[in-house]
């Protein structure tokens, strides 16, 4: 038998039900306060659960911010194995290998060994809940998991972005890789939408805040940030890949930038005293201005240099 008992826990109280074995629920689900007299009955209970089955039973529950604290602390200084499971982590499990009834047993068994060993090489192990190791195990099969996906969604990504005409366009300006030009298509749309380079700049909320009241006009504005953050992510990573030097090594004090005209512009206006992230908003700006002609015309950045 592999007795297992499991709280629903909530403010104040818990949700018990035991089973001796898989579909073998051992008596009727009952509630207990989280007091002493409470933890005590649940404590009794568990040692019939014990007698019952021939083995102690593993408490499982799912973490419910500091509501199951004084549980967890009552049961663990009394050698019971708590196992705490994210409530996220437990959704999606369901539709994870985790719970996947292709697996067979031995692999659960193999895997459940690996698990044991793991944490047996744990200094730390009096220190910690042993529920926290086996937590620590799901987040690292979740991890796995879903570096696998993105891996998959990053070349259909890719894929895609190929064989569309206006990506191969933004990837000709330098500074421009396949990821920054796929965010930016996707976030910009048609370009048919816009009928001028400075709506363009609007959409992206890299324009110029306007701040007036009566006489009064501000001299120092920021940037809107309406529309996409995306996209002002996307724009401010192109620029600064644009403008830094192309170099892995560098062995002259010259700056040789993957976009020569773009660090011309940047170099002016620093130049003229402006600060590092304002020069970079207005070159941001500039590449929009870029971007709007070159798709406009279809044509390539090095066709109009």
């Amino acid at each position: 038998m592999n007795p297992v008992v499991g709280l629903d826990i909530s403010k104040g109280e818990s949700q018990v039900q035991a089973f001796l074995d898989k579909s073998k629920p051992f008596g009727k689900s009952f509630k207990v306060s989280h007091t002493v007299e409470g933890l005590s009955y649940l404590v009794s209970f568990l040692e019939g659960v014990k007698k019952e089955s021939g083995k102690k039973p593993s408490i499982i529950l799912e973490a419910t911010g500091h509501y199951q604290t004084p549980v967890v602390h009552y049961l663990e200084e009394r050698g019971y194995l708590m196992i705490i499971i994210n409530p996220l982590i437990s959704y999606k499990a369901r539709g994870s290998s985790l719970l996947c009834k292709s697996r067979s047993i031995r692999w659960a068994k193999e895997s459940a060994i690996k698990l044991k060993a793991a944490a047996a090489r744990n200094p730390f192990e009096k220190t910690v809940y042993q529920s926290h190791i086996l937590s620590l195990g799901m987040y690292i099969n979740m991890i796995l998991q879903y570096k696998e996906h993105l891996s998959k969604l990053e070349s259909e990504i890719d894929a895609l972005a190929k064989e569309i005409e206006e990506s191969n366009i933004i990837k000709s300006i330098p500074g421009i890789g396949e990821k920054i030009a796929a965010t930016i298509i996707s976030e910009i749309g048609e370009i048919d939408r816009f009928t001028d380079p400075k709506k363009l700049v609007g959409f992206a909320g890299v324009d110029p805040s306007v701040f007036e009241s009566g006489k009064f006009t501000a001299t120092k504005n920021r940037i809107t940030k309406r529309g996409s953050s995306r996209l002002r992510h996307a724009l401010y990573m192109a620029v600064r890949c644009a403008i830094r030097d192309c170099r892995k090594k560098k062995t002259t004090e010259e700056i040789i930038p993957r976009n020569k005209k773009m660090r011309e512009f940047y170099d002016k206006k620093r130049g003229e005293g402006k600060p590092f992230k304002v020069a970079v908003i207005a070159c941001v700006n500039k590449l929009l201005h870029w971007i709007f002609a070159l798709l406009k015309n279809r044509t390539t950045f090095q066709d109009i240099a």
